[in-house]
C-alpha cells in the first residue's frame, strides 16, 4: 500500500510537469506513469532481498521444485490472464476515449490518478485479503475466512467513502491544479465526482478478486478481471458513443455500469460458488508452506 501510494504521488506530480510544463501532451502522461512505477518498482523489489526487512528472499536458499510448481502455475496463469487481459482491455479503452478528445483524455487521466489515490487503502485490503483467505482455509478455518470477507468488505467501504466525500468536495480545485482549460476542468470535475460516488463498487471488487485468488479460484477471478473491460465496459463504451448523444459521458456512463454490473455478478459467485473449497490439496500445500 505504502509503494503503490507512493507511486500514485510521484505520478500525480509528474504528469503536469511532463504534460503542460515539457508541452508533451498524452506522451508526457505515458512518461510520467512509466517513470513513477518504474522507480517504484525497482525500490519495491531490492527491499525484498534486504538485510533489515522481517521478511527477505535469499537467493541461495531459491531451488526449483517441479511439484510445488506446477500447482502455482495451475493457480497462477489464469490470474495472470486476467491481469494482462484487463491491462490490454484498459490500452483499447483508452483508443475509445481519445476518439472523443484530447480534453476528455485528459479529464479521464487527471481523475484516474485522484481516484486511484483515494482508493490505496481499499487495494492494500484487497491484496491482504488473498493471503488471509489462503493461510486461513489452509488451516481449515473456513469461518475465519468468511469473517475476514466481512470485515474487509467493511474496512474498504469505510475508507473509500470517507477518501469519495474529500474528492467530490475537493474535485473543482484539485483539477485546476492540473489544468486551465476551462473544458478539461469542466469535464474532469464532472467525471470525479460520478466515478467517486461509485467507489465503494471498485472496493468490493477488489475484495472479490482477493478472495477468489486466495482461496484458488483463479479462474473466477480471471472471469471476473476479463468481463468488466471486454464484456461491459468496451461493448457500452461503443454502444454509448455510436448510439446516443452521451459523448463524453459515454465513458464515465460506462465505467459505472459495468462497475456496477461486475460486483452483483461477484457477489453471487461468493455467494453460490463453493469458494471455501480448496483448489490444490493439502498435502501440496503444506509442502509448500514448508519450503
Amino acid at each position: 500500500m505504502i509503494f503503490g501510494a507512493i507511486s500514485v504521488v510521484m505520478n500525480i506530480a509528474l504528469d503536469p510537469l511532463f504534460i503542460f510544463t515539457f508541452g508533451m501532451g498524452i506522451r508526457g502522461a505515458a512518461i510520467a506513469t512509466v517513470l513513477s512505477r518504474g522507480l517504484i518498482g525497482f525500490y519495491a523489489i531490492s527491499t525484498i532481498f534486504g538485510t533489515k526487512n522481517a521478511l527477505r528472499i535469499d537467493l541461495g536458499r531459491l531451488k526449483f521444485k517441479a511439484e510445488e510448481m506446477k500447482a502455482l502455475l495451475r493457480m497462477g496463469i489464469p490470474s495472470s490472464i486476467g491481469q494482462s487481459t484487463a491491462a490490454f482491455g484498459f490500452t483499447i479503452l483508452n483508443v475509445f476515449i481519445i476518439s472523443l478528445g484530447e480534453s476528455t483524455l485528459t479529464a479521464f487521466t487527471i481523475g484516474n490518478r485522484i481516484s486511484g489515490l483515494a482508493m490505496m487503502p481499499a487495494l492494500g485490503i484487497g491484496s491482504a485479503i488473498s493471503a488471509i483467505i489462503g493461510q486461513n482455509l489452509g488451516a481449515g478455518n473456513e469461518a475465519r475466512a468468511r469473517s475476514a470477507v466481512k470485515v474487509s468488505s467493511i474496512l474498504s467501504t469505510g475508507f473509500l467513502i470517507l477518501a469519495g466525500g474529500l474528492v467530490i468536495a475537493l474535485s473543482e480545485n484539485v483539477v485546476r491544479i492540473f489544468s486551465n482549460d476551462p473544458e478539461v476542468i469542466l469535464q474532469g470535475t464532472h467525471y470525479m465526482r460520478l466515478i467517486t460516488m461509485t467507489l465503494p463498487l471498485v472496493g468490493f471488487f477488489q475484495i472479490f478478486i482477493g478472495t477468489f485468488q486466495g482461496s484458488g479460484h483463479t479462474k473466477i477471478s480471471m472471469f471476473l478481471l476479463i468481463s468488466r473491460l471486454w464484456l461491459l465496459r468496451i461493448p457500452m463504451l461503443y454502444l454509448f458513443k455510436n448510439y446516443t448523444h452521451f459523448r463524453p459521458d459515454s465513458v464515465w456512463a460506462a465505467m459505472i455500469l459495468s462497475n456496477v454490473i461486475i460486483c452483483i455478478i461477484g457477489g453471487l459467485f461468493l455467494k453460490f460458488s463453493d469458494w471455501t473449497s480448496l483448489k490444490e490439496k493439502k498435502s501440496t500445500l503444506a509442502r509448500s508452506a514448508n519450503v
